[in-house]
């Protein structure tokens, strides 16, 4: 159906990339520093993140797995007690989750000297570079020939999908003006025989005006002339 083919057209335009990411502290289970666009989804990221962190064994440097209504949350910590997380769409690869969580850890230390001290608190990080992986990781075409591979894929999917939905579009079109001229076809004979049958009707009700007038005609005729001959008659 109609519904059907918009719905799966949406659910292939709709990539579901990068949503939320940030750095915080386990001790203190304080986001350092973060970065999203929907407000929801960082709140909802937040609370489990929260609850994932209270609980005990957490391994350094393994990337562990939370699932949320918005996608799905991966995280790790590393030997200074620091955490990396990201929210993803389900469709995310995993290999792309695992080396943004590696170059956010890189880029962190980097561009904060002081965190390996433990001193960096939350509003004094330097969070440009989060922006910048942000943006990059939100394309892996431009990066990965697999990612640029299925992207091609999927554009052509879409074309695809398209097409056909045009088609079906234009098949109902098709029909809907089909019907229409049916109707007026049918509507146009019964119209005809209306037209024939008042015509038929006309024609003898003209011939009955036509004898009834002959009729008075006559009879007015009779009426003049049978007293004229009847005193000729005895004249005679």
């Amino acid at each position: 159906t109609q519904s059907t083919w918009d719905y799966s057209l949406a659910q292939m335009e709709t990539q579901e990339l990068i949503k939320y990411l940030g750095i915080g502290n386990k001790k203190t289970r304080a986001i350092v520093i973060d970065y999203g666009k929907s407000k929801s989804e960082m709140a909802e990221c937040k609370l489990l993140l929260e609850e994932k962190l209270g609980e005990p064994n957490q391994i350094a440097n393994a990337m562990l797995e939370a699932s949320t209504r918005a996608g799905d949350m991966r995280y790790t910590l590393d030997a200074q007690d620091y955490f990396f997380f990201v929210l993803v769409g389900k469709t995310y690869a995993m290999r792309h989750c695992r080396s943004l969580l590696e170059e956010m850890r890189t880029e962190f230390y980097m561009s904060n000297p002081t965190a390996e001290n433990g001193t960096i608190n939350e509003g004094t990080a330097n969070a440009k570079f989060l922006i910048e992986l942000f943006l990059k990781y939100n394309s892996p075409e431009k990066f990965d020939k697999t990612a640029e591979a299925s992207t091609k894929v999927q554009d052509l999917q879409i074309l695809i999908h398209k097409g056909l939905k045009d088609a079906m579009e234009g098949h109902d079109q098709y029909k809907e003006v089909e019907i229409k001229s049916l109707d007026l076809k049918q509507g146009a004979m019964t119209a005809e025989k209306t037209s024939a049958e008042i015509k038929s009707m006309m024609y003898w009700r003209n011939c009955k005006l036509c004898f009834i007038i002959a009729c008075v005609i006559i009879a007015i005729l009779l009426y003049i002339f049978i007293p004229i001959i009847v005193n000729a008659t005895k004249q005679s």
